[in-house]
């Protein structure tokens, strides 16, 4: 690997970390929440469509 990989690497080793290795517990209710709140305008936008007509 090349330094730049490698201090990038241990930089973001607090982020990258815990979805890449800690897979199952701490990340994914996080990744759930994130993902939730990234699409709820589309999902909000289309359920008004759907109920709204």
């Amino acid at each position: 690997m090349s330094p730049e990989i490698d201090l990038r690497a241990g930089a973001g080793t607090a982020l990258v970390g815990p979805l890449t290795e800690e897979r199952a517990e701490p990340a994914t209710p996080l990744l759930v929440l994130v993902g939730l709140i990234l699409l709820s305008p589309v999902v909000y936008d289309a359920l008004t469509t759907l109920v709204g007509g």
